[in-house]
């Protein structure tokens, strides 16, 4: 079994419960950080476990939807920033950066946008629970409104606990 496979069997992230609708298009969520990389005696595993696990897109979820005949599409990425000692060659630390956001119709530019830092695998997890939940029972039913960027962030910012900074 090679050291991917195992990964994944041995350390999977915590469940996340993701709502009817939304295509998780990948999901390289493990519940360990980069420091775990510093372990890693071969070269060839460790770029292995760094290009899949914490690399530039290690989840990506969508969800399209219409509402008022409109269609949205929402989008939700995450990617894990390594802090390296170069002198060492050893991983300092790491965290991950959600990034959260809303498109409108075809567009290129979205209409709502949020970015996260979580400093843990199990922050992570928590976060992403939250806006799952967040998206689907709360937001969706706002857009009817035309609720407009500030007033999702305020809303944000309500609902969520503080997981993340």
């Amino acid at each position: 079994m090679n050291i991917v496979r195992w990964l994944i069997k041995n350390h999977p992230l915590d469940k996340m419960f993701v709502p009817s609708g939304w295509l998780i298009a990948k999901n390289n969520l493990i519940k360990l950080d980069a420091g775990f990389l510093n372990q890693i005696p071969g070269v060839e595993d460790r770029f292995l476990v760094k290009e899949n696990f914490f690399s530039s897109c290690i989840f990506y979820a969508s969800h399209e939807f219409l509402n008022d005949n409109l269609l949205f599409k929402s989008v939700i990425d995450v990617e894990c920033v390594i802090n390296r000692d170069e002198k060492r060659e050893a991983i300092i630390n790491s965290y991950y950066v959600v990034s959260y956001n809303i498109y409108k119709g075809k567009s290129k530019k979205h209409i709502f946008g949020y970015d996260i830092k979580c400093e843990s695998p199990e922050l992570l997890a928590t976060e992403l629970n939250f806006i799952l939940w967040f998206h689907s029972w709360v937001l969706t039913d706002e857009l009817n409104g035309g609720i407009v960027e500030s007033e999702m962030l305020d809303m944000l910012s309500k609902a969520r606990s503080n997981s993340c900074s």
